[in-house]
């Protein structure tokens, strides 16, 4: 349906009240004295019709004068006061906030980012209760629902994954609704029933009816129902755009218990009032039509007097209606058409005392009517981009019917209460991590992220703005300088001059090749220019990237460049940089692990290349006279001596296994299906085989029955076995032994192994770091409140933390939300008390 965001979410929840209440009339606040009485007690059948209402309608002086009062200086209203608590947001905030809810009775907020995540957030205090992530990859959309504690939540991913769950957030239970998944598609809705205990689904094929407790549908009519979706009381109502006719929509009114349909019109817009949904207003033409509902029948007609009106809102009351268009408001008294203008842009909410009016800038004021007294708090203008990383950015708007504003500018939420109070939830929380990389010394680690690149270590965290940090990412330490083979910035600040960024580095970050095209061993200085290459980064034009690996021992590198249509892989030993050899772009190769010779596999081939003396021998080690086919070769590996190759030839199914010197076939097995990686053992009599549903750990030259591991994912060092995450481990033996780590979940992030000492997982935009021989584990986060600030804060499981925030009377360490399980419980706040300066330091001392 082709309209915005903020105009669904309104719709959705304007006049809403809470879960399973009787419907009530609530007290009608002090108005001026030529205000009729509200038509919330007054039923829809008595009011009376005010056909032909003029433009000028009647007046409400007081309200005028006070509006007319205060709108020169409205406009340069700044914030209000504000009580300050910033919250993380768990992995909810991660990527913009792509939908906002305010659950009925306004307790709670529902944030829904593109990262996948739904949080629940406590609306009086801003504080995390439940978070989970529903969507497994990113670009994630939802529409939802909320009613007390039960959430209904339709929602797609970029994967191509999509459903409805049932959320019952308090007491931690989830359902999935398996049988509508294969009905959800962009654009799907979903609503809940006033009580919760139901929800409609509207679909490209279907409009269902379902159970919150069973997922069970009882219901079904054919056809494409992903317009707006709203269940007032007694009645389902659909709105779709009509595409033959530009700015109408057709309204459609099921009965949910059979979804026959029991009325339809079209219109310029709608608004469904709450929460007797007895009553539907419409917008038509220079017309607002009160009608009755399911039947439709109109109960009163009036003039808005707008040119081109674009939007109505309803108040709960359901005795006023405010019509919109993009400079001004028009609120109507529905009992006898009295008139009240606004100007300064289109109203998104209005009850008997307040209208939420959204000026071109997007931001919203509320404007506080009571007799000759106004006042306004302002939502923030809306945000172009985030200055930060140059994005656009979402801009979404929430509002319950208690007055409760929630808006998201990209992935900052604020929630601003009926009081003025404002929450401010920490923009993003954590960004994405993408790297990390271990010391040599285990005394810190390197993370490459969205945020940039930062240095971790017992002193504390150096932290830089680098944005291109990906998989390349080392530390030169002990200096603890940021090196990166895509990152500019970092490289700069290492760097002797413009053309000496590096471009590739080996681990240790001895070996560099810089982008002038030049092979440095920082150990000795030994700076080598590579023959040909005078300008390795190519970033002018889109078909053009490179990549470089350095062999072990720094005697050889293979640039990976490609320049339009000439694909090629680049071999240059580092003795005198002289090019000894050309590979395919997509050729498979590796490293002897002294770095004498590089072996690679293409089109069911296997060469050899040397890279140490004077003569580089360039041989044929296999010649395959099958069909030529680059897919074939899924593995490559060197034995420990350097002596054998073992790799996968044909179909991928049998290991094979060569002698370098010449050729000849030692030893093969064969898998039953095809080989993803190949691992051996430190003493060279035994392989790991990675298949796509297990590992083998088989015996070289024998033939002994493997020993399988049913891996749901994981690699060939770590791997979640039967919900075990087990570490494939070189024994004092030489050999492999299996070591159970505790407990995993199917598609669960995988830790990293570090040198046999440490696990290091990058869980979603935190690091955690576990130490083997205690099971110690310290939690890394960085967390963002806005382009030019961020705090670094670490935890550990006994709930000891540190941050770099400096505690003092003016500027008090903000509360931490600490990361909390899903959607079971509440988070967390983290204690002063525990505050321990020296966490990282005790952490990260050298062992």
């Amino acid at each position: 349906m082709a309209r915005s965001h903020l105009s669904l979410v309104v719709l959705a929840l304007v006049g809403c009240g809470s879960a399973g209440e009787t419907p009530t009339t609530s007290a009608t606040p002090s108005t001026p004295p030529t205000a009729a009485p509200s038509t919330a007690e007054t039923p829809a059948a008595q009011i009376t019709p005010t056909q032909g209402t003029t433009a000028e309608g009647a007046a409400q002086p007081a309200v005028a004068a006070a509006v007319a009062q205060a709108a020169g200086d409205i406009g340069h209203a700044g914030w209000a006061e504000r009580e300050r608590r910033t919250f993380v947001l768990q992995g909810a905030a991660r990527g913009n906030a792509v939908f906002l809810d305010v659950a009925r009775g306004g307790t709670h907020v529902a944030v829904a980012s593109e990262s996948g995540f739904v949080t629940m957030v406590d609306a009086a205090t801003g504080e995390v209760r439940a978070s989970e992530r529903i969507a497994r990859s990113s670009n994630a959309w939802f529409d939802l629902d909320v009613v007390g504690d039960v959430a209904v939540i339709a929602w797609g991913a970029e994967s191509g994954d999509a459903g409805v769950d049932v959320w019952r957030w308090r007491a931690g239970t989830r359902l999935d609704v398996k049988a509508v998944n294969e009905l959800v598609d962009v654009g799907s809705r979903v609503a809940l029933s006033p009580r919760g205990d139901r929800f409609v689904l509207g679909s490209a094929d279907d409009l269902r009816v379902g159970t919150t407790n069973s997922g069970r549908l009882t219901t079904r009519v054919e056809g494409d129902h992903r317009g707006t979706l709203s269940w007032p009381h007694a009645n389902a109502i659909v709105e779709e755009v009509d595409d033959d006719v530009p700015n109408r929509m057709d309204v459609h009114v099921f009965d949910p218990r059979t979804l026959a349909e029991v009325w339809t019109t079209s219109a310029e817009d709608v608004a469904v009032v709450r929460p007797a949904g007895d009553r539907i207003v419409v917008l038509d033409g220079p017309s607002v039509i009160v009608r009755a509902l399911p039947g439709g029948e109109e109960r009163a007609r009036f003039a808005h007097g707008l040119s081109d009106p674009k939007t109505i809102v309803v108040s709960r009351e359901g005795d006023r209606v405010v019509v919109s268009n993009e400079t001004m408001s028009v609120m109507i008294l529905l009992a006898d058409g009295a008139r009240t203008e606004i100007p300064m842009g289109r109203a998104r909410w209005v009850s008997p005392r307040n209208v939420l009016v959204e000026a071109d800038d997007g931001s919203i004021r509320r404007w506080v009517l009571d007799r000759a007294r106004l006042g306004a708090h302002v939502v923030p203008p809306r945000v172009e981009g985030d200055p930060d990383y140059g994005e656009e950015v979402s801009n979404e708007v929430a509002i319950d019917a208690a007055g409760t504003v929630v808006s998201a500018r990209g992935s900052r939420v604020e929630i601003v209460e009926p009081s003025g109070t404002h929450h401010e939830l920490a923009e993003g929380g954590e960004h994405s991590v993408w790297s990390t990389s271990l010391d040599p010394a285990r005394t810190g680690l390197a993370i490459g992220g969205r945020f940039g690149v930062q240095s971790w270590r017992g002193s504390g965290v150096v932290d830089t703005h680098c944005r291109g940090a990906t998989s390349s990412l080392v530390v030169a330490w002990p200096e603890a300088r940021l090196v990166s083979d895509d990152c500019d910035l970092a490289g700069r600040e290492l760097a002797r001059g413009e053309r000496h960024v590096p471009f590739a580095t080996t681990e240790d970050a001895r070996f560099v090749v810089e982008e002038d095209g030049s092979f440095v061993d920082r150990a000795t200085s030994r700076r080598v220019q590579l023959e040909g290459q005078d300008e390795l980064h190519c970033y002018g034009g889109d078909d053009c990237s490179g990549t470089a690996s350095i062999a072990p021992a720094g005697t050889a590198v293979v640039l990976q460049l490609y320049y339009g249509e000439d694909d090629v892989q680049l071999v240059h030993e580092t003795a005198n940089g002289r090019r000894v050899g050309t590979m395919p772009y997509e050729a498979m190769y590796t490293f002897a692990p002294d770095g004498a010779w590089l072996a690679y596999a293409w089109a069911r081939s296997l060469r050899l290349i040397g890279l140490v003396g004077e003569t580089h021998e360039a041989r044929t080690l296999v010649e395959s006279s099958g069909a030529d086919d680059t897919l074939a070769v899924t593995a490559l590996a060197p034995s420990p001596d350097g002596r054998s190759l073992a790799w996968t030839p044909g179909n991928g199914h049998r290991v094979s296994v060569v002698s370098v010197s010449d050729g000849h076939e030692t030893w093969h097995t064969s898998v039953g299906a095809p080989v993803v990686g190949l691992r051996w053992s430190p003493s060279g009599s035994q392989l790991a085989v990675r298949t796509e549903h297990e590992i083998r750990i088989v015996e070289v030259g024998t033939d002994t029955p493997p020993r399988s591991l049913r891996a749901a994912h994981g690699s060939l060092e770590i791997a979640c076995s039967e919900r075990v995450l087990r570490w494939i481990r070189p024994s004092s033996t030489g050999a492999f032994e299996v070591i159970d780590l505790g407990a995993c979940a199917p598609g669960q992030t995988l830790p990293r192994l570090v040198a046999d000492e440490q696990l290091v997982w990058i869980d979603e935009g935190m690091v955690r770091v576990r130490r083997l021989d205690d099971g110690s584990e310290l939690v890394l986060r960085t967390l963002h409140e806005d382009a030019a600030r961020r705090h670094h804060l670490a935890h550990d499981s006994e709930g000891h933390w540190w941050t770099d925030e400096p505690a003092t009377d003016a500027a008090p360490v903000p509360t931490w939300v600490r990361h909390g399980d899903g959607h079971g419980g509440e988070t967390t706040p983290l204690d002063p008390a525990m505050r321990r300066d020296d966490l990282l330091a005790r952490f990260f001392a050298a062992r």
